[in-house]
Parts: C-alpha cells; sequence; structure tokens
C-alpha cells in the first residue's frame, strides 16, 4: 500500500507540472500587457518600462517559466500579486478556511441528500417518489451554478428575507453557497446511489438473505448497500473537484473571501502570479482527494488490493 501511495504522489507531479505549463502559456499569450492595467492609462512609458523590468515581464516565455517553476520547487514561492504587491502564498493560507469550509459543508449536504434520496428511490423503483427524484436529480445537474445561485437569493433573501445576500459572518451566511454548491453536488451522487443500488438488489446474495427471512431494512442496510457505495464513494470523491469548481462561482456570487473569489478577481486584473498559484493549488487539492478516494477503496472492498496483488504475481 506504501508503494502505492509514493507511486500515485509520484504520477501527481506531471499533473501539476502540465498545468502549471497550460496556464502559463495562456497567460502568457493573453493580449494586453497587465502593467498598463496595474498603473492606469496616465502613466508614462518610463514608469511603464520599469514595472515591466520589475516584474520580470519583459524576459523570454521559456526563462519566466523555469525561473517560476524553479521559485515554487525550491521557495514554494508563488510570488507576488501584481495589484496587492502582496506574497500570493499567504493569500492563499488565508484564504483558504473559507474554501476549505464551503467545500466540507456542501460536500457533507450532496453526500447525505444524494445517497439517501438514492436509496429509497431505488428501494421504491417506479414509485412516485422515485419520479420525483429523478426528475429532481435532472434539474439538479442541468442547472447552472449562477443561477441556481441567483434564484435563492431571489427567493430567500430578497423576496423572503430570511438569509443575508453575501458575507461570511456567521453560520446563517453559509446557508445560502452551501445550498446552492451542494444541491448540484447531490444531484450526481443521487443518481450514481440509485443505479449502483438497482444493480446490487438484484444479485443473487440478495435474493438468497430475503429467502432466509431476514428483514428487509436489514437486508438493504447490510447486504446491499454496502457493495453499493464502492461505485458512489468514487462519484463523492469525483464530485469534490467540481464542488471546489463549484465553489468558484458560490464564493463570487455570494462574496465569500474565498480561493475562488481571489482567482476570478486574479483573472479579470490579469494577475498572473495569483491565477497560476490559486489553479495549480486547487488541481493539488483535487488530485490529493482522488488519492485519498484510491486508498479509502482498498479498506471497503479487498478485492482491490488482492486483484492488485494477483497482477503483480501473473507478471
Amino acid at each position: 500500500m506504501l508503494k502505492y501511495i509514493i507511486k500515485r504522489i509520484l504520477f501527481m507531479l506531471p499533473v501539476l507540472f502540465g498545468v502549471t505549463l497550460l496556464i502559463f502559456t495562456l497567460m502568457y499569450f493573453l493580449p494586453g500587457n497587465p502593467v498598463h492595467q496595474i498603473l492606469g492609462s496616465d502613466a508614462t512609458q518610463e514608469e511603464v518600462d520599469a514595472l515591466t523590468e520589475e516584474l520580470g515581464l519583459n524576459e523570454p516565455f521559456f526563462v519566466r517559466f523555469f525561473n517560476y517553476v524553479k521559485n515554487v520547487v525550491t521557495k514554494f514561492d508563488f510570488g507576488k500579486s501584481y495589484t496587492t504587491r502582496n506574497p500570493v502564498s499567504q493569500e492563499i493560507a488565508t484564504r483558504f478556511p473559507f474554501t476549505l469550509k464551503l467545500a466540507f459543508y456542501a460536500a457533507i449536504v450532496s453526500a447525505v441528500i444524494g445517497v439517501l434520496t438514492g436509496i429509497v428511490a431505488a428501494t421504491r423503483q417506479y414509485s412516485i417518489f422515485d419520479g420525483l427524484a429523478t426528475i429532481i436529480a435532472l434539474l439538479g445537474v442541468s442547472m447552472p451554478i449562477f443561477w441556481l445561485a441567483l434564484m435563492l437569493i431571489l427567493i430567500f433573501a430578497i423576496n423572503l428575507s430570511w438569509l443575508p445576500v453575501s458575507g461570511s459572518y456567521g453560520p446563517e451566511y453559509w446557508i445560502l453557497p452551501v445550498a446552492t454548491v451542494g444541491m448540484t453536488g447531490a444531484a450526481n451522487i443521487m443518481r450514481t446511489t440509485r443505479s449502483s443500488m438497482l444493480e446490487t438488489i438484484r444479485q443473487d446474495y440478495i435474493r438468497t438473505a430475503r429467502a432466509k427471512g431476514q428483514k428487509e431494512n436489514k437486508v438493504i442496510t447490510d447486504h446491499a448497500l454496502k457493495n453499493a457505495l464502492i461505485p458512489v464513494i468514487t462519484v463523492i470523491g469525483l464530485q469534490f473537484g467540481g464542488i471546489l469548481g463549484g465553489s468558484v462561482i458560490s464564493e463570487t456570487v455570494f462574496a465569500v473571501p474565498g480561493i475562488g473569489k481571489y482567482m476570478i478577481d486574479g483573472i479579470m486584473q490579469r494577475d498572473q502570479p495569483v491565477v497560476l498559484a490559486t489553479i495549480i493549488f486547487l488541481s493539488f487539492c483535487v488530485s490529493v482527494v482522488n488519492l485519498v478516494v484510491d486508498v479509502l477503496y482498498s479498506f471497503i472492498d479487498p478485492r482491490v488490493t488482492t486483484h492488485k496483488s494477483k497482477d503483480k504475481k501473473d507478471k
């Protein structure tokens, strides 16, 4: 298991390098000069040239990319923001708790609602509840996050005045952002749980358990659910990446001071160090979550580890 974890960690390095190269290239060839946006239209050519040289924007592409990667690897230095002149790593460390809090609560909401709804829909197939759950899941998958966020603001913040519109000053400020991201994630989890449960409850060992006279609740919880959760855990892990992506939009709409809003502000201001650092960090988080999901696989389903060891022996 330790060798597998080390191997997966090594596989993360080329992924992060590829993401860095791609985003760096896109930011490099983006039209316009960020110096003009920093100094404004009234800046003289001497001021523009001086700031361009200070930021290293006059160097060739490969030189700038090599220096950036070297600073990240050796010093863990993502540079300074063009607009605030603050170290980007400190800004990320300050804002990450907000993003992690939003993603954590949204993941819990998605998992609880999605799994429970999927189980009930599968055990009551073709019922009214199954039809309603399927329709809601399709709506949840189809609705854009920003549109859902605006609708929740319109209903619960403006019309009903139950919840605040934006900010992060108390528990009530997190309800709408968490609900926005959590509802979209719950739709995918519900669909996967329902299909996995339907496939599991039709297996022979489920018929055998029922034939022995076990109660239906015990059959579902002790026999069917454990095996049906294996693909669901994968979806929940992969969904966390989608939750992080959704938090970018949700943080922007609800003015949550997290990494997502920080990245959007950096894109709007063409702040290359901010954009690069936030995307690399979010990519790293998604890679770590995928690694954790793969490790959990071996504990939930021992056959995964057994198959791997058999394959090595056959080779």
